[in-house]
């Protein structure tokens, strides 16, 4: 998570984006390992005990919250967004309710349908990215190695 988007934020829009990574990491209704680095930087800056706990249930439940309208510049919106397609996309997948739930946050920062709509694809096309690194890491490892004098 990037700490100075982070040193940007309200009170309410980090506790909004808290809720919002909740539920993209329930959104498609699997848990994966790689989320959960997100979640432990929502907690992290989650100041009330309360809400993080009601926000680990909410994920253990797999229950997607109800995301307010949030009133917030332009940059730090964006931000916010493209850390949510970061965290769509960290498990190398993309599924149809994970992609329904990116446009619903979307929305509720103030973008319309079609940036939305550009802002999924992006999330694609970094998924496509990650999932080449994983490959070319996995080769990497498989070679013996190479010493020059």
């Amino acid at each position: 998570m990037d700490k100075q988007l982070l040193e940007n934020l309200s009170a309410e829009a980090k506790t909004w984006l808290a809720h919002a990574i909740a539920g993209m990491i329930s959104a498609d209704g699997v848990v994966d390992k790689s989320e959960m680095v997100f979640l432990r930087d929502a907690i992290g800056f989650m100041e009330n005990v309360e809400d993080v706990n009601a926000l680990v249930n909410m994920v253990k439940a797999k229950e997607k919250p109800e995301l307010q309208n949030l009133k917030i510049d332009r940059k730090n919106a964006f931000l916010i967004y493209c850390e949510l397609g970061r965290l769509a996309v960290v498990d190398q997948k993309l599924s149809v309710p994970e992609v329904e739930f990116l446009k619903y946050a979307g929305s509720k920062l103030g973008f319309p349908e079609m940036f939305c709509n550009e802002l999924v694809k992006w999330a694609y096309e970094l998924m496509s990215v990650l999932k080449q690194e994983t490959q070319l890491m996995y080769q990497a490892e498989k070679m013996p190695p190479v010493y020059k004098k």
